[in-house]
């Protein structure tokens, strides 16, 4: 199924409510929310992404700002910043709370996040010239008119629909019989999740099928992925 507009969400969802027309403006607002609730609801394979645009190096301190990119939602966990100096073993890094700043200012290879400024800042003695790799999941940004919901499959489109028209039965129009309908709508809405879910599951479960994973990730073994085994073991 091809890639649904803002256009054909709406237009699907006028048809659910038999012909209304929506406002488009709000309509789109709308939307937007929903789509945001969703992308929330999980970390999504297809929402995966990293930044390498930024180094650091020796004249680097705890204060010195790192930006965190625009269209960012959340680190990845345990992968949220890694540092490759062009070897084969990135450093790993490991995150604390923003107002522990001072108290770890010497911890190497320990970082905190200023959230609402969209920087951060990697602790301690800086021993070489890093490329910063932040995994992070993003935000792809707002459904218009005549744009579409990136990333994600055309037949996953219309659980947008359903959940507009079921927020509009309920919110703008509200009666005994949009109150059932509403929860039809939004029944439909779950079975799409549902499969939504399903499909996410499976690119997961590929993609670390055969990894190996670190047994080991603290104190010195912490970045050295010879001490990585397979799931449930440890090099020796």
């Amino acid at each position: 199924m091809n890639n649904k507009t803002g256009r054909e969400i709406i237009d699907f969802a006028n048809s659910l409510l038999g012909n209304e027309t929506l406002d488009d403006t709000m309509a789109l607002q709308m939307i937007n929310v929903i789509r945001g609730v969703y992308e929330m609801k999980r970390p999504w394979q297809v929402l995966k992404k990293y930044d390498a645009s930024q180094t650091i190096s020796p004249s680097n301190t705890y204060n010195t700002p790192l930006t965190i990119p625009e269209d960012f939602r959340m680190y990845l966990e345990d992968y949220g910043v890694q540092l490759f100096d062009g070897t084969n073993i990135p450093q790993q890094t490991s995150q604390f709370p923003y107002e522990q700043k001072l108290l770890r200012k010497n911890n190497a290879f320990e970082w905190c996040a200023d959230y609402g400024s969209y920087q951060f800042y990697i602790m301690g003695i800086i021993p070489s010239i890093y490329t910063v790799y932040q995994w992070y999941i993003f935000n792809p940004g707002d459904i218009e008119i005549d744009t579409t919901w990136l990333r994600f499959p055309g037949e996953y489109h219309f659980i947008l629909s359903y959940e507009l028209a079921a927020m509009w039965r309920l919110g703008t129009d509200w009666d005994d019989v949009n109150a059932r309908n509403a929860d039809d709508n939004a029944r439909r809405a779950d079975m799409i999740f549902k499969s939504m879910e399903t499909w996410d599951a499976k690119l997961a479960g590929a993609a670390v099928k055969n990894i190996e994973y670190p047994q080991n990730r603290q104190g010195k073994n912490m970045g050295n992925t010879r001490f990585w085994g397979p799931r449930g073991t440890l090099r020796q």
